[in-house]
C-alpha cells in the first residue's frame, strides 16, 4: 500500500469517526430536549388492593422541581423523582424511565402486608420482610392480626410464624391472629371459636403446630370445640385441653 493511499485511508476513517462523534452529540442534545407531553403511572403488585393509586404518586412527585409535563427531558432529575416515590410508604421500589417520544413512565411496586399489628399504641401493617408500614384510609386488607408486646419476639423469627400460618392452607383457615404476652409466651386465636392456643415461646414453634394440626384432624371434633377453654401446647409430645 503506498503512503498517499494510506494517508487517504487514515483521513476517511477519521472524518467518519468525528461525523459519528458529532451525530451522537446531536442526538443526545435532541433526546435531551425532547418535551415530556405525558405521564404514566405504573402500578405493580395492586392486585385487588387500593392501597396506592395514581393521585397518590402524583401528588408525591408533584413538588419536585422540573417535573414533570412540559418540562424538557434534560431537566428531569430521574434519580430524584426514583428517590421521592421510593419514600412513600406504601412503595416497595420504583423505576422511572422515558421513552422516545418522551412520555415518562413511573413504575411503582407496592407494598403487600402479610399481618396487621396493633400493639396497643398504634395499628400498622407489616411486609413480607417484617417491614411497618401505615395502614390505608381507602382499603383495609383482611390479613391475621398480631397484638400484644410484639418487641418480645426477633422480628424475623415473628415472621416467621406469620409466614407459615399464612402459607399454610390448614392454618390460614384456622388461625386468625397471635397475640404476644408480655412473658413472651404467644397465643393463638382460631376462627370462628372461643378457645386460645397456648403456643409459648418461639424455640420448636412449628413442631408444635404439627402437633396441633394432628390434634385436629384426629381429635378435635365440633363438640369439644365448643367445651374448650384452652389448647396448651407447651408441653413435650403432648397436647393439655383445659374445659
Amino acid at each position: 500500500m503506498s503512503k498517499k493511499r494510506f494517508v487517504l485511508e487514515s483521513l476517511t476513517g477519521l472524518m467518519m469517526l468525528v461525523t459519528l462523534i458529532i451525530s451522537g452529540v446531536y442526538a443526545a442534545n435532541q433526546y435531551h430536549e425532547v418535551r415530556s407531553d405525558e405521564v404514566v403511572f405504573i402500578i405493580d403488585n395492586q392486585g385487588d388492593m387500593s392501597l396506592l393509586n395514581n393521585d397518590d404518586l402524583r401528588e408525591t412527585i408533584a413538588v419536585l422541581p422540573g417535573c414533570c409535563e412540559g418540562n424538557k427531558r434534560g431537566e428531569i432529575n430521574i434519580a430524584m423523582l426514583e428517590e421521592s416515590v421510593d419514600a412513600h410508604p406504601m412503595v416497595k421500589k420504583s423505576e422511572v424511565f422515558s421513552s422516545l417520544k418522551g412520555t415518562l413512565y413511573i413504575r411503582a411496586n407496592v407494598k403487600s402486608p402479610v399481618v396487621r399489628v396493633f400493639d396497643g399504641k398504634r395499628s400498622y401493617y407489616l411486609d413480607e420482610l417484617g417491614e411497618p408500614f401505615p395502614l390505608s384510609s381507602r382499603y383495609t386488607k383482611p390479613v391475621m392480626l398480631l397484638t400484644g408486646d410484639v418487641d418480645q419476639w426477633e422480628r424475623e423469627v415473628l415472621m416467621d410464624l406469620v409466614g407459615f400460618i399464612s402459607e399454610d392452607a390448614f392454618f390460614r383457615d384456622r388461625i386468625g391472629g397471635i397475640h404476644i404476652e408480655e412473658n413472651g409466651q404467644a397465643v393463638l386465636y382460631p376462627v370462628g371459636l372461643s378457645f386460645n392456643i397456648r403456643l409459648g415461646t418461639h424455640p420448636g414453634m412449628k413442631g408444635k403446630l404439627e402437633k396441633l394440626r394432628t390434634f385436629w384432624l384426629n381429635a378435635l371434633d365440633e363438640e369439644k370445640a365448643s367445651k374448650l377453654n384452652d389448647i396448651d401446647l407447651r408441653f413435650n409430645r403432648q397436647v393439655v385441653c383445659q374445659y
